[in-house]
């Protein structure tokens, strides 16, 4: 919703300004000819939106800088400026009726005071004109710095993520050369296509479905090819529309957290079972790995790619993403279901 009102903003405030014309309109036409209406609602708009606008422009500085207070003095100045620009039109219409260019009419005559009566009696309607759409930009510019601020706090999580996975895989690359020329070859191969998506595709806000996913197939392959046959790997990916979108790296860390604590046992061949699926904007992922019944010894960073992970689902899918996560001595499994844009 506040996505929307951002990009529309400018339209949404030029209806209101148009219903609020329409409506002063309707209301000083039943009460003066309608040239005098139309010509006493256009002088009262225009000084309304001269002396709003103005204002609501110091609303983003004052609320960035945390200068309220001059912001307060210069809003009680507008006040009475913008009281004492209608009190001027009612007094400018007065004369030309008096004057016999238009013809006397209950609108004027009703509201006309002396200057000074007639400039407090119009501080109601210009402390309303000016609050409101100062509300309206206030609420912009906090909608913005809210962007602004989750923007960062995304770009801060994912550069936590990249270089972990980054490390994992060199690492692995690292002992495969002392083993496995060829292998090591051809992990690097995958690798250099993993390193590509991360340089080129994770900048972006969105990413096709279908890049996201080679992203993942190739580190659930790189994984695959490390361990041999020492682990049992079963994928399923289901897929009904590659060109669905996606945030970046939001499925990666589950598959890394299963290859990462999957059961290491000589006597028992540890499993990983990964389950995806697509279907409209519903995204399920399963994923499901043995492990060891004595927990692994833990340090500072334990848990940091799930805590950031779970950060990034609510910035970018709050309230339309489940995470469920089951633990027992022997198996842990995570069941993530998303609800793309």
């Amino acid at each position: 919703m506040k996505n929307s009102f951002l990009k529309n903003y400018n339209l949404y405030v030029g209806i209101i300004w148009i219903i609020l014309s329409v409506s002063l309109f309707m209301q000083f036409s039943s009460r003066a000819p309608l040239g005098e209406s139309l010509l006493f609602t256009l002088s009262f708009v225009i000084c309304a939106f001269a002396v709003s606008t103005f204002i609501s422009k110091r609303v983003p500085k004052a609320l960035i800088n945390k200068k309220l207070n001059p912001f307060v003095f210069l809003f009680i100045v507008a006040v009475l400026i913008l009281a004492f620009l209608l009190a001027l039109v009612v007094e400018l219409f007065y004369k030309l009726e008096s004057s016999g260019i238009f013809a006397v009419s209950p609108l004027i005559s009703d509201i006309h005071d002396p200057i000074i009566i007639s400039v407090l009696s119009m501080l109601p309607t210009s402390i309303m004109a000016i609050a409101g759409f100062c509300g309206l930009e206030l609420f912009r510019t906090h909608a913005v710095l809210e962007n602004e601020r989750l923007e960062d706090q995304l770009n801060f999580l994912k550069s936590q993520v990249n270089p972990h996975l980054t490390f994992n895989v060199l690492n692995h690359i690292h002992i495969l050369i002392r083993k496995d020329v060829e292998l090591a070859d051809e992990l690097l191969l995958r690798f250099s296509d993993v390193l590509r998506y991360q340089l080129y595709e994770c900048n972006k806000e969105i990413v096709l479905l279908e890049s996201e996913l080679k992203y993942v197939k190739d580190i659930v392959e790189i994984e695959k090819m490390r361990w041999g046959n020492e682990l049992e790997v079963s994928t399923q990916w289901e897929v009904e529309d590659n060109m669905a979108t996606i945030r970046p790296l939001m499925l990666i860390l589950f598959i890394e957290n299963a290859f990462k604590h999957v059961s290491r046992l000589p006597d028992k061949k540890g499993y990983i079972n990964i389950d995806f699926s697509q279907n409209g904007n519903a995204v399920r992922l399963i994923v499901e790995n043995s492990k060891t019944a004595t927990p692994p010894r833990k340090n500072d960073s334990s848990g940091l790619g799930l805590r950031n992970t779970q950060k990034r689902l609510e910035i970018s899918y709050p309230e339309r993403h489940r995470l469920n996560i089951e633990e027992t001595n022997n198996i842990y499994r995570i069941d993530l279901r998303i609800t793309l844009d």
